[in-house]
């Protein structure tokens, strides 16, 4: 093709179809960032409720794409922004830091990181319902009847507490704080005779 006023048809094509690509790639980018950034804060603080923890999961993952897109497009801007002394010296620490982030430091098991209380309850939530019933201080039977008063059928006193939730579709807590809520007379009854 010939070239009309200096500009080879060719050309227009090239930089259009880059500014297409430019057109999504940088909001896609731009959006997963924002969401990755939004919903780790939230995992930080501890906020778990709904999809949280798993759209942050899957949605990091377009943005890992999403950045490498990115820098496969500014390949010559990147490579040389990286020329420049500061430039290593930042990727070089971050590089130091990924290697001391996956190295063991002795600690051993994760178990010792979580906060007593998660261990406690994990360990209740795990435990035979007349093992629950013993630490909440009631009779195993009587324990069988406060959740069926309640409308969760257990069945029986060796079924664990995660398990009667599933079964239920409740939450573990909930079914735990029916157990742990108040004392019966039965119970007042038995502490009394010890």
């Amino acid at each position: 093709m010939q070239p009309i006023n200096g500009l080879n048809p060719t050309d227009r094509i090239t930089k259009r179809s880059w500014q297409i690509q430019r057109s999504w790639l940088t909001p896609f980018t731009f959006g997963t960032f924002i969401f990755t950034a939004v919903t780790g804060i939230l995992l930080f603080f501890n906020i778990h409720g709904g999809l949280v923890k798993p759209a942050h999961e899957w949605i990091s993952w377009l943005l890992v794409i999403a950045a490498l897109l990115h820098l496969v497009h500014n390949r010559r801007s990147f490579t040389s922004t990286l020329s420049q002394p500061l430039a290593k010296v930042v990727v070089v620490f971050f590089f130091l830091l990924l290697g001391a982030s996956v190295l063991p430091m002795g600690i051993g098991d994760q178990q010792q990181h979580r906060h007593p209380a998660e261990r406690i309850t994990e360990a209740l939530v795990r435990a035979p319902l007349s093992t629950v019933a013993k630490v909440a201080n009631r009779l195993p039977e009587e324990t069988v009847q406060l959740l069926w008063n309640k409308g969760i059928r257990a069945q029986g006193t060796e079924q664990s507490i995660q398990a009667i939730a599933a079964e239920n579709r409740q939450g573990t807590m909930e079914i735990l704080s029916i157990i742990f809520q108040g004392q019966t007379a039965t119970t007042q009854k038995k502490r009394d005779h010890i």
